[in-house]
C-alpha cells in the first residue's frame, strides 16, 4: 500500500527510472519507490516532469497536485477510470436512494460536529460546546435546516476568536485552506480507486465542482488541520510559510484509530470512504466507520 507523500518544492527535473521516481536537483539525485508515493505536490512551477512518470502515477492511482507562483494549490491529476468494474460502481452510485442519502449526510454531519466539540473542549471553549451540542441534538436527516452551517460560525470563533471569519484574507485562513485541499485530494483518490464519479455528492451539488462527493465525505476530517493550524497560531511567530506547509502534509501520516485499529490517516480515509460507500449501498448510515480523531 502507498504511503508517502512527497513535495518537490526547487527547481527538479523529475522522471521514471527502473520503478523509481528519479528527482534531478543541480547535481543532486534522489530516488523514491514509485509504489510508496501516495500524494506528490509539486510545488514549484520550474519542476519540469516527464509524461512517462505522470502516466504511471496515474495508473497506481498516486494523487498529484500542481502548484501556482504563490505554492498554493491550483489543480490536481485525475484519471479517467479508477477500477476495473466502473462502469458496475457507477450504476451502483446511481441507484443511491434519495432516503440512504440523507441519512447519510446527517450521520457525516454529526460525526463532524462532535469532532468539532472534542477539539473546543480540549482548549476549554466550553461555552462553544454547550452550543454545538444543541445544533447536534438538533440535526435532522439532510440537514435542512443548516445546523452544520450554525454550529462552523460557533465553532471558528471558538477557536480563533469572535473577530475570525472564514470569508477573511489572512494566514490563518490560507493554512486552512492548504490544508483542506490536500486532505480533499486524498479523498479524491479513495473515491477513484473505488470507481465512484466524484461529481456525483450526496448532499454537496455545485454544478461547477468536480469535487462534490469527495467535499461531503471530508467533513468529519476537517478538524484534524483546525486543530493542527490552531497550534501553530498559539506560536508568536505564525504565518502561513513553508515550514507551516510541511507541518500540515505530516498530518497525513499521523496515527487515528478506526475499526479498532491504529492506522495513519491516510489508510484510515481509505478504510472510513469504503464503509460510507458501503452503507450508501445498503441504505444503513450504522455501518460507517469513522476514525477517532
Amino acid at each position: 500500500m502507498s504511503w508517502r507523500t512527497v513535495v518537490v518544492s526547487t527547481h527538479a527535473k523529475l522522471d521514471l527510472h527502473a520503478g523509481f521516481m528519479v528527482v534531478r536537483t543541480g547535481e543532486d539525485t534522489q530516488r523514491v519507490i514509485l509504489e510508496e508515493i501516495a500524494l506528490l505536490i509539486i510545488e514549484n512551477t520550474a519542476v519540469s516532469i516527464t509524461a512517462y512518470l505522470l502516466a504511471e502515477l496515474v495508473k497506481r492511482k498516486t494523487r498529484v497536485i500542481f502548484c501556482d507562483q504563490t505554492r498554493n494549490p491550483l489543480a490536481e491529476l485525475h484519471p479517467y477510470h479508477g477500477c476495473h468494474d466502473v462502469t458496475r460502481k457507477l450504476r451502483v452510485q446511481l441507484s443511491w436512494s434519495s432516503e440512504s442519502k440523507l441519512n447519510i449526510w446527517k450521520a457525516i454531519i454529526r460525526e463532524k460536529i462532535k469532532n468539532q466539540k472534542n477539539l473546543l473542549a480540549r482548549h476549554n471553549r466550553l461555552e462553544a460546546v454547550k452550543l454545538l451540542s444543541a445544533y447536534e441534538n438538533d440535526l435532522a436527516p439532510g440537514d435542512p435546516a443548516n445546523r452544520e452551517g450554525h454550529a462552523a460560525k460557533v465553532y471558528f470563533a471558538g477557536l480563533f476568536g469572535d473577530d475570525f471569519r472564514r470569508s477573511k484574507t489572512c494566514d490563518i485562513n490560507a493554512a486552512l485552506d492548504y490544508g483542506y485541499m490536500m486532505l480533499l485530494a486524498v479523498f479524491n483518490r479513495a473515491l477513484a480507486a473505488e470507481g465512484m464519479l466524484t461529481q456525483m455528492g450526496i448532499a454537496h451539488g455545485n454544478v461547477y465542482n468536480q469535487w462534490n462527493l469527495s467535499c461531503d465525505l471530508i467533513e468529519p476530517f476537517r478538524p484534524l488541520i483546525d486543530a493542527c493550524v490552531l497550534q501553530l497560531v498559539q506560536n508568536r511567530d505564525f504565518c502561513f510559510n513553508t515550514p507551516t506547509k510541511r507541518t500540515l502534509v505530516h498530518i497525513l501520516h499521523n496515527a487515528c484509530i478506526i475499526g479498532g485499529k491504529t492506522q495513519a490517516v491516510l489508510n484510515a480515509i481509505v478504510l472510513y470512504v469504503r464503509s460510507v460507500l458501503h452503507a450508501l449501498e445498503q441504505g444503513d448510515s450504522a455501518l460507517i466507520t469513522f476514525p477517532q480523531l
